[in-house]
Formats: structure tokens, sequence, C-alpha cells
């Protein structure tokens, strides 16, 4: 009997029991589904997502600053003045977003470059490095070595 029976009475719900063998899933399925979803999140490239979209703001307003400039040209000077500062306007947004892809690019390179260089001085795990007098030890090492001396201080 369940805890649970007299609620599933009362309220007409299936059995606890029969809801959860229903939804337990195989592991191998929950493992493939997790490994699928983990390639298509490789496949979409979100940078590569980003550097579309700004070309595309880019590429926008570039071709709403050309026409408002065109439509300055054609209009009479009183009114020019304002057209062509929203056409310098679109245009400013337009260098902006390519400024900003290029910015993104050269912060990615600059990071894997540092990543690159602490990767190349920084000692493997547990190497020991000799130069004259002084020797570099993890923290672990130095630890044990600290315990033997005041082992052998306390006999």
């Amino acid at each position: 009997m369940s805890r649970f029976e007299k609620l599933e009475d009362t309220f007409e719900m299936p059995r606890l029991e029969d809801v959860l063998e229903q939804n337990q899933l195989p592991v191998e399925q929950v493992v493939d589904e997790a490994k699928a979803l983990e390639k298509t999140y490789k496949e979409q490239d979100p940078f590569e997502i980003h550097d579309e979209e700004m070309d595309e703001i880019s590429h926008m307003a570039l071709e709403y600053g050309k026409s408002l400039h065109d439509l300055g040209m054609s209009v009479e000077v009183k009114n020019a003045g304002e057209i062509f500062t929203a056409s310098s306007n679109m245009i400013k947004i337009a260098l902006d977003a390519r400024n900003m892809k290029m910015e993104k690019k050269l912060k990615l390179l600059r990071l894997e470059l540092d990543r690159l260089k602490l990767d190349r001085t920084a000692p493997d795990q547990g190497e020991t490095i000799q130069a004259e007098n002084v020797t570099v030890l993890d923290r672990n090492t130095l630890l044990d070595q600290i315990r033997e001396v005041t082992k052998q201080n306390n006999k």
C-alpha cells in the first residue's frame, strides 16, 4: 500500500509507481541525447553568429546612410542639414559595428596568446626546478618536507 494512495484516489491521479516507470529513460538514451546536444552546440559557433549580425547591421546602416545622403542632396538646403546628420549617424553605426567585430576578434586572439604564454612558462605539476641554490616545489611536496622536519625535531 502506497502512502500516496488516498491522495491518488482523491485527485484521481495515476499511481506514483506507474508514473515513475513511464518517465524512466534508459541510461544509454540519455547519454545519446546529451551527446547529440553537445554536437549541436559545437556546430553552432556563437562568435560566427555575432559576426554575421554585426555585418548585417553594418550593411543596413550603410545602405540607409547612403539613401539619406541621396535624399539630402535632393531637398531644399534648409532641410538638408537634419537629413545629413541622420546619414552621418547611420554611417557611424556601421563603423561602430565593424569596429566591435574587430575588437572582439582581437580580444579573443589576445586571450589565446596569453593562455599559450602561460602554458609555455608554467612548470608541470610535481616538477622540481633547480636554479642557483633555489628549489621550487609544489605545495604538497613542501608540506611533506615540513612534516618530516617537525617529526625529526620532536624526536
